[in-house]
C-alpha cells in the first residue's frame, strides 16, 4: 500500500542462500525487503510476517537481524555494476507484523490501542504491530 513506483520488493524467503556463508548463518531471514530511494538516500524496510504476536518476539527479530547481510550484499553488487559511492548511505527500518495477538492472556503485550511498539534487539530497533494493512509511510516512519 502506497509503495513508491521506483521501489524494489524482494521476497526474501524465496531466495537461495548466499554462497560462502556457513550453514545456519543467516539461514532464517525475513519475508520481504522493500528498497526505494528517498531524498537521494537508499531506504530499506525489512518485514517479517507472523500469524500471532505475543510476549516473545525474539524469533521474528532474529530473522530480521539475520537479513541485513542480504541488503549489504545487494548494495555492493549494485555499486560495482552501476557505479556510485557510499556517500549517501542507507537508512534501514525493521518491522514485525502480526495478523493477531496471541489468544493467551499472559502473552498479550501488544495493545490494539497503540499503533506499534518499538523494541531493541541486539543492535537493531524493531517496530511490532498487529494489523492486516500497513501503509508504506507508516512502515517508514515507525522506527
Amino acid at each position: 500500500m502506497g509503495i513508491p513506483e521506483d521501489s524494489v520488493i524482494v521476497h526474501v524467503d524465496k531466495m537461495a542462500s548466499l554462497k560462502g556463508l556457513k550453514p545456519g548463518v543467516c539461514g532464517r531471514r525475513c519475508d520481504y525487503l522493500i528498497v526505494t530511494c528517498r531524498n537521494q538516500r537508499i531506504c530499506a524496510v525489512f518485514v517479517e510476517l507472523k500469524k500471532t504476536l505475543g510476549h516473545n518476539l525474539s524469533d521474528g527479530m532474529d530473522q530480521l537481524r539475520q537479513s541485513r547481510p542480504l541488503l549489504d550484499y545487494l548494495h555492493s553488487v549494485c555499486r560495482i555494476h552501476f557505479g556510485g559511492s557510499e556517500k549517501h548511505g542507507m537508512a534501514v527500518r525493521y518491522w514485525l507484523i502480526g495478523e493477531r495477538t496471541s489468544d493467551r492472556i499472559d502473552k498479550q503485550n501488544i495493545s490494539m490501542n497503540r499503533p506499534w511498539r518499538i523494541e531493541t534487539h541486539v543492535d537493531i530497533r524493531v517496530a511490532a504491530i498487529v494489523s492486516n494493512v500497513v501503509g508504506f509511510n507508516e512502515l517508514w516512519s515507525g522506527t
